[in-house]
């Protein structure tokens, strides 16, 4: 695998393979815990998006239930993403996202805040650092503490010489010190797609097989299908590269929210 990572006008994802994520049961339970989140850049073209309505049909005509405003620099990168929610007459802020970039554009760090009425609280900042060939290395999200920010999850990722994604390793923050969670071990051919993929939990000394996938492809095309979680719609649905496409099983998926949050799940058959 092989993208980079830009913001605003600029913004590229170049793929010359996909992942597949997966979620990894926990305590033998049904429901399932998900430890990774994704090298994920957000989607864009080469013209700016200003800002977009979302409404509903009430049977009659479409009510407002959802706005989100892109806000860019000089450059052209985007700085902020603000989402606001229809009050009954007025706009209410939800949530926003800040976004810190470097002179090129490539994403440094990202703040998202939530409204609580008055005040904006932070609620996750995810900090990314990169190799000489702008590939990112590291992803560390850390969660908001009254007055500073924890650490909470940390992915490392690992290139061969050609610069196809070979290892991504997932840590978990424990009170000091970063522990292995799980680690995904990719097997690319001569072009970048992956091959195969074993995914490997931590088992406290060393690392325990738990799923093999093997990829064979076809040409496919995806539409938004939109569906609903409890109080919440869901707007869009995301793969891991930030490219829209519709509910799957057996794939994880980002899902974005009308509240303006988003949620990474992953679905079995």
């Amino acid at each position: 695998m092989k993208f980079e990572l830009t913001n605003g006008k600029h913004q590229s994802i170049k793929l010359k393979a996909d992942i597949l994520y997966i979620w990894l049961k926990h305590n033998k339970m049904k429901k399932l815990l998900l430890f990774i989140c994704a090298f994920l850049a957000l989607s864009s073209s080469a013209q700016n998006i200003d800002n977009i309505l979302y409404e509903n049909w009430n049977g009659v005509s479409w009510d407002n239930s959802m706005y989100q405003d892109y806000t860019y620099d000089g450059s052209g990168y985007l700085t902020n993403l603000l989402t606001t929610t229809w009050n009954v007459s007025f706009w209410e802020n939800s949530s926003q996202n800040n976004y810190t970039n470097d002179g090129s554009g490539t994403l440094q760090d990202y703040i998202t805040q939530i409204w609580d009425g008055s005040i904006w609280d932070n609620s996750q900042r995810a900090t990314y650092t990169y190799n000489g060939s702008g590939d990112p290395l590291t992803i560390t999200f850390q969660n908001w503490n009254v007055s500073s920010w924890d650490n909470d999850l940390k992915q490392n990722a690992t290139y061969d010489g050609s610069g196809y994604l070979t290892n991504l390793l997932i840590t978990n923050w424990n009170v000091s010190t970063w522990e292995n969670n799980v680690q995904y071990n990719y097997t690319n051919n001569g072009s970048g797609t992956v091959q195969d993929l074993i995914v490997q939990s931590w088992n406290g000394s060393g690392w325990d097989n738990f799923q093999k996938v093997t990829y064979d492809y076809i040409p496919s095309t995806a539409n938004l299908t939109e569906i609903y979680d409890n109080d919440r719609k869901v707007i869009h649905v995301f793969d891991m590269m930030g490219r829209e496409t519709s509910p799957q099983k057996n794939k994880v998926l980002i899902y974005q929210y009308s509240d303006g949050t988003t949620e990474r799940i992953f679905e079995f058959d």
